[in-house]
């Protein structure tokens, strides 16, 4: 289900004041009303001349008469953009790409009919309604009608791509084909093919157990429609088997034919093993392609003899004899009855029309392979796992490296000509220079992208068969913003690499060598902006000469650009909040473009921002790099920055050069799949779920960080190795034991050195201790991870020995085990490992050294790509003629489509998809470093010291508890608690003001929702804030407190507290770019309302 929003938007923009926005409907109103008095004459008209419907106008139309111009063009195609408002209120655009079919008709009409043109808020949609939700908040649509696509295709289209689904027909005989998923009403055959049809031959079978189709289904992309057969030898543990594909030929006098393909999936190369199944494919479906006693005579006669009983009892029949007016059966072979290859029959049936052609099939509504819940019993588990034999990367060369920026226009001030007013409108950002660095001190300025690749051609471009091609790598810093100006190019674009919405890399293929552009922001931690390089990598000499500079981004229009006479005092209207003007001029100075007192030289002052920022970046990626390879060289690794995309990729490597993974075993499909289910992250949220007022005099809070909480759970741990092995029967009873459990320990001379992943069912028992912050969790309806003691019982979970064991210790939770794995054996260097990386750090921090920083990355990234999940779709670059064509061959496998500068950016649903992790490792890895923060926050709990919020790594803690808590901890778990090291912790509340002593005031609302008045100087009342709000920036609340509770943070959350709502503007200190296709705008205005209603759990405080 899906609620939908009430779209107050204008254009691009939000509509605050609710007067302008009921004008605004009221106008849409009329808008409508004015539609219906066309004629029909005129109404065809536009169908016939308009193929693309963009303005307010044409949008209008298309939903007026949306069914009647689909029905012209069935089996078109229809890419549509809609507007979209996710949980947070962020406003999106997506794209869909729909075959256009009487049943899409329906469900728009049927959309309509119940919620009208004009959407309200308050109203809700099913998952069947997505379709019409789709058409009826659509902003731009383009219709590809059947003809065009093959026109423009025509003579370049490859062989016909053999793939399976729905089979477009229903049966008008009384012969059952359900079987085959074939049914006698619409209905029934919409219902029979909820199911994907080659999982749905696999289930019927009778090959292949429940555990191998379940093994195979998580290999198939979710909510799959087609899969190829030339994909079929992607999937592991399909076995061999054949493919008989038949040609349906309309005549009734030609033979049956089919192409035979033998389908050897790749982990079966080489066994020569006997085909396991036989299926058949008709019409792009697949069927068991079993024999059958239905002979041809049967259904060649049909119509003839239908309406006689003997004959509709006998389908086996081969001829009539009329001398003796009865049915003969064919005879038997070998003593059983004749048969027939069901795709024989289907054939024949299509021929003679006995199979009626339908368009009525709801293929987006297709319902593909639940994902459901695996437990730990697996008849063969050692086919999802591999042992790990570490094969060192490929260095990639490159012969130059490259560093570049752009800047952009992002919209043009329009003064109103009755008040005389300046308003800024926004429009789709524009790139106007570009700035490049080879060695990070000589720049050139280049006009766009086009200049820098002329540039390139003329020294990599001159091809040489006799010498291996070139390659140049070109560094952006956020490159998922930069690369919209490149793609839109006339530039073929290949191997796209994408996570998400974030581009990683892409690749242009020139003459002689290739381009390779690569997002640096990647190497980094998630906050590395090009402000933040210079501290990261820098000396002290060099952060006073190169740091981010003063821009007045929105100052710069194309009008002021080509005047090239810049205001000084107009422009600083536009750089952020406290900056002065002599701050600006010497700014301006520095770039050598002051003209005079209030003058400066536009050209001149960019130029020099963009060079300053491109070397602060190839600066900081060359040291990097350097220090990389100085670090690692006495140790024998060679370590080379540019083979890594990511931070993670390069931590992870390091690891296995350093044998942490020695002797482990990589798991897929099955295993992999019910290791994934214990990835649980970070325990975030306030006491009791409930929100917590601190405002009473000598509240002294501190926030209570724990040291590199990771790296802290890998220096106490292992990675468990060999072979993973299913419990059986004796060692789940065993285990079901508390006390053999606990004899399961992180230590190396732990009594059993088994690790363990368990279903388990949960019970709370006479002895349960209810917590402040419980243990337990699941996920809620809205998709968000909840700790509670209320947990269901009658449900699994999924725990390794670590989180099972504190759930019994710390919560003594009774638990029954259903099912499970374990690992025999340990690998310990990961502790080594991170123990020299952290001491490593710690030394070259007190030297000051910027080579720290490597450090300090690797061990905040070393485990996230153990459990990284599977990326089950790619993005391609297309022109339209490679677009028309995948859209003939793969349309249902397109998921969202983007048209900019005739380039069609296309993100594919991939058919096939699975990968092998270290999924174990980080889950252990999770549990440890919960164990961690249990063992003090229980501590502190046990003996009446309140903790009021928890993130992940950090509790919020009354200060005089500290010194309670430490002598306690020591006692109990004979290790020191404060300090600087691994598995410690310190007090992190941070100012910019000064040493924060305490927090005096702090208001709890909800996880990631919190403020703290931080104390700097009582007796001088110097005071500074330490704000969370998820989905607001500190700049909108800031400008909020101002605005409307006098500067005082604390009103304004305790406005929040009583669950009243609040708006902020997210532009109200920095711009915010809203992604439209391939275009990049600037929102002129963002308003986020929050409210925090009581929860059901907070009624009585």
């Amino acid at each position: 289900m899906r609620r939908l929003q009430r779209l107050k938007y204008e254009g691009n923009n939000f509509i605050e004041d609710e007067d302008k926005y009921n004008q605004i409907q009221a106008t849409q109103k009329d808008l409508y009303d004015e539609l219906r008095t066309l004629t029909p004459e005129q109404v065809q008209m536009v169908i016939n001349q308009v193929h693309t419907y963009e303005n307010a106008n044409q949008v209008a139309f298309f939903r007026m008469y949306c069914p009647l111009i689909l029905k012209q063009y069935i089996k078109g195609r229809l890419i549509v953009t809609y507007r979209t408002i996710g949980k947070d209120g962020q406003v999106d655009f997506k794209t869909k790409n729909f075959e256009i079919r009487s049943q899409m008709i329906r469900d728009f009409n049927d959309f309509i009919k119940k919620y009208g043109n004009l959407i309200s808020e308050d109203q809700i949609v099913g998952s069947d309604e997505q379709n019409g939700l789709s058409l009826a908040q659509a902003i731009s649509v383009q219709i590809i009608p059947l003809q065009e696509l093959k026109d423009t295709v025509a003579g370049d289209m490859q062989r016909k791509r053999r793939k399976g689904a729905y089979l477009n027909y229903i049966n008008t005989t009384p012969l059952d084909l359900s079987k085959y998923q074939i049914g006698n009403t619409i209905e029934e055959h919409n219902k029979l093919s909820e199911v994907q049809c080659f999982i749905h031959c696999l289930r019927i079978s009778g090959v292949y157990t429940k555990e191998e189709v379940n093994n195979i289904e998580l290999q198939i992309s979710q909510d799959l429609k087609y899969l190829a057969v030339l994909n079929l030898r992607k999937i592991k543990g399909l076995g061999c088997i054949i493919v008989n594909d038949y040609n349906v030929v309309q005549r009734a006098d030609r033979n049956i034919n089919s192409t035979t393909v033998q389908v050897t999936p790749e982990d079966c190369v080489g066994l020569d093993l006997p085909p396991k199944l036989r299926l058949g494919l008709i019409e792009n479906h697949y069927f068991l392609n079993e024999q059958v006693q239905i002979s041809a005579w049967w259904i060649n006669h049909y119509n003839q003899y239908k309406n006689d009983p003997r004959f509709i009892r006998n389908t086996n029949i081969k001829l009539f004899r009329e001398s003796t007016n009865c049915f003969v059966t064919r005879d038997k072979v070998n003593g059983q009855p004749a048969t027939t290859y069901m795709g024989e029959i289907l054939t024949l049936m299509i021929r003679q029309k006995l199979l009626q052609p339908i368009d009525d099939m709801n293929i987006h509504n297709y319902k593909q392979v639940s994902k459901q819940l695996i437990g730990g019993s697996f008849n063969d588990i050692s086919q999802y796992q591999k042992e790990f034999n570490y094969v060192p990367r490929k260095d990639v060369s490159f012969d130059r490296v490259l560093f570049a920026d752009f800047e952009t226009f992002t919209g043009e001030d329009h003064i109103d000509e009755t008040t005389g007013e300046v308003q800024r409108i926004s429009t789709a950002h524009e790139p106007f220079m570009l700035c490049y660095t080879e060695d990070g001190e000589n720049v050139t300025t280049a006009r766009s992208i086009h200049y820098l690749i002329r540039y390139l051609d003329k020294h990599h471009g001159s091809y040489d068969s006799s010498t291996p091609k070139q390659s140049v790598l070109i560094y952006f810093h956020n490159l998922s913003y930069d690369c919209k100006f490149i793609l839109t190019t006339k530039y073929a674009i290949s191997d796209v690499i994408q996570q998400g919405t974030k581009q990683l890399a892409f690749t242009i293929y020139r003459k002689g060598y290739s381009i390779v552009f690569r997002d640096s922001y990647r190497l980094f931690s998630p906050d590395a902006s090009i402000s933040k390089l210079p501290s990261m990598f820098f000396s002290i000499e060099d952060q006073q000469k190169y740091y981010k500079e003063l821009f007045p981004y929105d100052y710069y229009t194309k009008l002021r650009y080509l005047k090239n006479l810049g205001d000084i005092n107009n422009a600083l209207k536009y750089l952020p909040t406290g900056t002065t003007k002599e701050d600006f001029t010497k700014a301006i100075n520095r770039a050598e473009a002051l003209l005079d007192d209030n003058t400066f030289d536009m050209h001149q002052y960019c130029k020099f921002y963009c060079e300053q920022d491109v070397k602060i970046l190839a600066k900081a990626v060359m040291i990097f790099r350097n220090n990389l390879r100085q670090q690692y060289e006495p140790l024998n690794i060679q370590l080379d920055l540019y083979n890594y995309l990511t931070i993670s990729s390069l931590a992870m490597d390091v690891q296995y050069k350093l044998g942490c993974f020695n002797g482990c075993y990589k798991v897929s499909g099955l295993l992999r799949h019910f290791l994934q289910q214990f990835v649980i992250g970070g325990r975030c949220m306030t006491q009791q779920n409930r929100r917590v007022l601190k405002t009473e005099p000598n509240t002294q809070i501190v926030d209570f960080d724990a040291v590199s909480l990771y790296p802290s759970a890998m220096r106490v741990m292992y990675y468990p190795t060999g072979p993973a092995s299913s419990l059986n029967t004796e060692q789940i009873a065993f285990y079901n034991n508390p006390s053999n459990l606990f004899n399961i320990t992180l230590d190396q001379d732990s009594p059993d050195q088994k690790t363990l992943y368990l279903e388990v069912k949960l019970k709370r028992g006479q002895q349960f201790i209810p917590r402040q912050f419980p243990l337990v969790s699941t996920i809620d309806d809205d998709g968000v991870r909840q700790f509670s003691n209320n947990f269901d019982e009658s449900i699994s979970y999924f725990y390794d020995q670590v989180s099972l064991q504190d759930l019994v210790e710390f919560q003594h939770i009774e638990y029954q085990i259903v099912s499970g794995v374990y690992f025999q054996q340990r690998n310990y260097t990961i502790r080594d490992v991170v123990q020299q990386m952290f001491n490593k750090r710690v030394e070259l921090k007190k030297q000051e050294n910027p080579a720290q920083i490597i450090y300090k990355l690797m061990l905040n990234s070393a485990y996230g790509k153990m459990i990284e999940k599977i990326h089950p779709s790619k993005t391609l670059v297309l022109d339209k003629l490679e677009f028309y064509k995948l859209v003939l061959k793969q349309s249902s496998n397109i998921d969202n489509v983007e048209q900019t500068g005739g380039k069609y950016v296309v993100t594919l649903k991939q058919e096939i998809s699975d990968q092998s992790t270290f999924t174990f490792g980080g889950v252990l890895v999770l549990s440890v470093s919960k164990r961690i923060m249990n063992q003090v926050m229980c501590t502190a709990e046990d003996n009446n010291l309140s903790i009021y919020y928890q993130d992940t790594d950090s509790m919020q803690i009354d200060k005089v508890s500290l010194d309670i808590l430490e002598t306690i901890y020591q006692t109990k778990y004979n290790r020191k608690l404060v300090g600087s090291s691994m598995g410690q912790f310190h007090s992190d509340f941070q100012s910019k003001l000064g040493k924060v002593q305490y927090a005096d005031q702090a208001v709890y609302i909800s996880k990631k929702v919190y403020c703290a008045r931080l104390v700097i100087d009582a007796s001088k009342h110097i005071y500074d804030y330490h704000v969370r709000m998820k989905g607001v920036s500190d700049g909108a609340i800031s400008v909020q407190a101002d605005n409307n509770f006098q500067g005082d943070f604390i009103k304004l959350y305790q406005y929040l507290y009583i669950a009243k709502p609040i708006k902020f503007d997210l532009c109200a200190t920095k711009p915010i770019f809203e992604y439209k296709g391939y275009q990049v705008f600037t929102k002129g205005s963002f308003i986020r309302q929050l409210q925090f209603p009581v929860r059901d759990n907070e009624k009585q405080q």
